[in-house]
């Protein structure tokens, strides 16, 4: 009685100098939780904002980053064949304060 494997996260990242110039300027920050698929070929589609930060381009800007640079290690079968399965994320938006 064997199951599969869980997706296993592989590469990709956002990083400071990803913050969207829009709420950099608006001073926003905020957490956003998303859902997406990975896909067979560990690819990520269809991400969605599950719960938003509040701003629309960082909720934005996390989901376009995620299908562009993420990869995985997708799920398998019991046969060991790569399925399609879901993944979240929580991705923190933080302006560090200038002195």
């Amino acid at each position: 009685t064997g199951g599969g494997t869980k997706a296993v996260w592989r590469s990709g990242a956002i990083r400071d100098r990803d913050y969207p110039r829009e709420a950099s300027r608006a001073n926003m920050s905020g957490e956003v939780e998303t859902r997406f698929t990975i896909e067979p070929s560990g690819r990520v589609n269809g991400c969605h904002v599950t719960r938003s930060s509040g701003d629309a381009s960082l909720d934005r800007t996390t989901c376009e980053l995620i299908e562009e640079r993420f990869r995985f290690k997708p799920a398998m079968n019991a046969a060991g064949e790569p399925i399609a399965s879901q993944y979240g994320w929580r991705q923190s938006w933080w302006l560090e304060r200038r002195r």
